[in-house]
């Protein structure tokens, strides 16, 4: 992620700001139990599958906004990362609680999913290896299931199959 970013801000201006914002939790109520799903570009550029963050970036610099957990939510929904950790898994030295950033939800995109767009669609060695390898776990997975497959099987046992692979 570290090459990911370095490589979207060498194209940005001198004096341009991007902002990365990432995916926005899908909860009504304290006890909503939906899944999340993390906004691909921020993932991409992160690391980070956590909701209510935000990357800048400019040129020369980078800064992640991570929002922290209050005692009701660490209770109801777990923890969240820390500044730490944050850091650690984005390999961002410079990362802030999200409340020191005013009005996150407002910060204009500024042509960053373009650039992330036509970033991503070269795919690195890593990522071609880490393709390679999905494919491979799901090819495996699939024979798996294919030979657990009999007359009255259920198909929960497939799947059950299928999930013990992958």
């Amino acid at each position: 992620v570290q090459e990911n970013r370095g490589r979207f801000r060498t194209l940005l201006k001198s004096g341009q700001t991007s902002y990365i914002k990432a995916g926005e939790a899908n909860i009504k109520r304290i006890d909503d139990d939906r899944p999340f799903s993390q906004d691909r570009n921020f993932f991409w550029a992160c690391g980070i599958d956590q909701s209510d963050c935000v990357l800048v970036l400019t040129h020369d610099d980078e800064t992640l906004y991570i929002r922290l957990a209050n005692d009701m939510e660490k209770l109801w929904m777990g923890e969240r990362l820390s500044i730490a950790e944050a850091s650690a898994i984005a390999g961002v030295s410079d990362v802030r609680s999200l409340d020191k950033l005013v009005s996150y939800k407002t910060l204009p995109a500024r042509r960053t999913k373009e650039i992330i767009v036509r970033l991503r669609m070269v795919k690195q060695d890593i990522e071609i290896d880490l393709i390679k390898k999905a494919i491979d776990i799901t090819a495996q997975g699939i024979t798996s299931a294919r030979k657990s497959i009999n007359d009255g099987i259920k198909e929960y046992v497939v799947e059950a199959e299928l999930t013990h692979r992958y």
